[in-house]
């Protein structure tokens, strides 16, 4: 026969045969299909089209995967280690245990495929068998049989790596065999900073310079960088010693205003009292006022041409000085010498002439006789002399005054 013709004879039984599960489930006669209920009818025999379906006439869930009634059938908990019966209630094969046969039975380890614990081989070499026949992992390794990472441990075989996304991570991350796989925007073994180009832990969002930081800085992996002269989370008001946001100026009242001021809210100086300039730089004027020129004659009494008006302004030579004695500060010098201003009088405090003037006493020569003196001085000016009475006895009436 030629291949052809053997090719077309084995696809024929093939359509002929009832599938596989027809076989398990199905089987039962039929000629119109009404007789496979939840099946068809193929070649006389009936074929449950569902899986979960089964029965000579496709009328029972398949048990031991399903229960329940036909057509409503429920898959069993105890599969594949157990059967259901009607009620879904579990049958576990050897060696299972659990309410959905999920755990090895005392004495077997290796879930999902439990055996008899008989050693550490038997527990992946990871652990040792339990009283009840289970195997107890080393530190960090979990599962029947050792051969899996406990909870929130990582990097099988050696599970050294803890971690918690929730506290390790911060929440921000989740874990895997190196530690903590950080959400986009966050950095750090765990997860606490904001990465490179994102501001605002712990909300981490991404940084434009020119919006989060308000064009006055650069955004670093902590958030913005500002610009001198600028601060703040989002470089939105000024540093210490800069002012008037957004200008923030320079101003140090030390240094800017050299001592002399303080900064205002514009970052200008406020000059001190008496200070001016830009930088408080120019200093107050001097005091315009004279120096005291100390005593002087009374306004009344202007020497006219060297002469007192006032002849009395001097008194008598006597009272002109005290006990002999005008005072140092009438000292008047004539010639080189200094004329004591006890010389204005005689020993006695007596005058000799009615008038200290040119014209008296001794051809025009003043005769003093203080201390004993008994010299004359000579060609001395006397409107010198006069003077220097004078302005004695104006200190006198000074003195006096209340």
């Amino acid at each position: 026969m030629k291949p052809l013709a053997l090719a077309a004879l084995a696809l024929s039984l093939t359509l002929a045969s009832p599938p596989a599960r027809a076989q398990q489930c199905g089987g039962g006669s039929c000629s119109t299909g009404a007789e496979c209920n939840y099946g068809n009818c193929s070649n006389g025999l009936c074929y449950c089209v569902s899986q979960s379906i089964c029965g000579a006439y496709c009328d029972q869930c398949w048990t031991p995967y399903y229960y329940g009634t036909a057509p409503n059938c429920v898959p069993c908990p105890c599969a594949p280690n157990g059967s259901c019966d009607a009620s879904g209630a579990c049958t576990c094969e050897p060696g299972y245990t659990g309410s959905t046969c999920d755990a090895c039975a005392p004495g077997y380890a290796g879930y999902p495929n439990c055996r008899p614990c008989t050693g550490p081989a038997s527990c992946s070499d990871a652990g040792v068998c339990s009283p009840d026949g289970g195997c107890d992992c080393n530190p960090g390794l979990g599962g029947g049989s050792c051969d899996q990472c406990a909870t929130n441990y990582y990097g099988y075989p050696s599970c050294n790596v803890y971690c918690q996304a929730s506290t390790s991570c911060n929440g921000n991350g989740s874990c895997n065999q190196f530690g903590c796989l950080c959400f986009t925007g966050y950095a750090g073994t765990d997860c606490s900073t904001c990465a490179p180009g994102y501001t605002g832990y712990p909300n981490c969002t991404q940084c434009v310079a020119a919006t989060t930081c308000n064009g006055h800085g650069s955004c670093g992996g902590a958030g913005c960088v500002c610009s001198q002269g600028f601060a703040g989370a989002a470089c939105d008001q000024c540093a210490p010693n800069y002012y008037a946001y957004p200008t923030c100026s320079y101003c140090n009242a030390a240094t800017s205003c050299g001592g002399h001021g303080s900064c205002d809210s514009s970052g200008a100086c406020a000059c001190s009292p008496g200070w001016s300039g830009a930088a408080c730089e120019v200093p107050p004027p001097p005091d315009a006022g004279p120096p005291d020129a100390g005593p002087t004659l009374d306004a009344g009494a202007p020497l006219d041409g060297g002469a007192v008006p006032d002849a009395g302004a001097a008194g008598d030579a006597g009272e002109a000085a005290d006990g002999g004695a005008v005072g140092d500060a009438g000292a008047v010098a004539d010639a080189g010498r200094a004329l004591d201003a006890g010389a204005a009088a005689d020993a006695g405090g007596s005058r000799a002439d009615s008038g200290l003037s040119p014209g008296g006493g001794d051809g025009g020569s003043v005769r003093s006789t203080a201390g004993g003196c008994g010299c004359t001085t000579g060609g001395a000016d006397p409107t010198i002399l006069l003077l220097a009475v004078a302005l004695v006895a104006a200190r006198r009436r000074r003195a006096a005054r209340p």
